[in-house]
């Protein structure tokens, strides 16, 4: 089975030499490549996959590895901001970011021919605490503003931790849950989702599926 995005996945940490945007070159494997497991809260499996560096778990016709592809990337550095440019016309018509636990993600009004403008935004440096996020929030805010206002392109949407950084397993404590962002083309329009999941020793539990604009 080939690459889905809409299905569970998970963004390997082998892209975060990626700072930039544009179309980069990817691998995706099952995520038993990785050696963890994905669950619900309930412990029932959970079929999920994990985006790496091409080749970083093996190549075509090794253990695990489903597909190589081309995918739009926005990049993340710490205390940082990037966007990508991603065409409505051409190009890979999946998007992925690395995964978020606190940045912001911005996305941009469509042009005419589809193409849209988004960002990833990180302040750490601001965060108060695991529970306490101080100024990071408004400072990711003012800088995904500020970088659409220098690009010319309208703000269309800013999704913020609060949109999903919390979840309750039902045990009375917020935890703080990932989210694999992306985005995909049809029809010259770019929508966006998010799968959430929670990390732990060994496994990831998948909390949800929602469209983000």
């Amino acid at each position: 089975m080939p690459f889905d995005a809409q299905n569970m996945f998970i963004v390997d940490a082998s892209l975060l030499g990626h700072t930039a945007g544009g179309s980069i070159a990817v691998s995706a494997y099952d995520i038993a490549a990785t050696g963890w497991n994905c669950t619900t809260p309930g412990n029932a499996p959970v079929a999920c996959q994990v985006v790496a560096a091409r080749g970083r778990y093996g190549a075509g016709g090794t253990p695990n590895h489903i597909e190589d592809l081309m995918i739009f990337w926005c990049g993340y550095a710490q205390d940082q901001i990037h966007f990508s440019v991603l065409s409505g016309a051409s190009g890979p018509s999946v998007m992925l970011t690395p995964t978020m636990d606190g940045c912001t993600f911005g996305i941009g009004h469509s042009a005419r021919d589809g193409t849209c403008v988004v960002t990833h935004a990180n302040n750490a440096a601001q965060q108060g605490g695991v529970d306490d996020p101080g100024t990071m929030p408004q400072a990711q805010r003012q800088a995904t503003r500020g970088l659409f206002r220098t690009l010319g392109v309208k703000l269309k949407y800013t999704m913020q931790p609060d949109n999903y950084r919390w979840a309750d397993e039902g045990q009375g404590r917020r935890m703080i849950a990932s989210a694999s962002t992306y985005g995909i083309r049809a029809a010259a329009h770019w929508r966006f989702y998010k799968h959430r999941y929670l990390v732990g020793m060994g496994d990831y539990v998948y909390l949800d599926t929602t469209r983000i604009r």
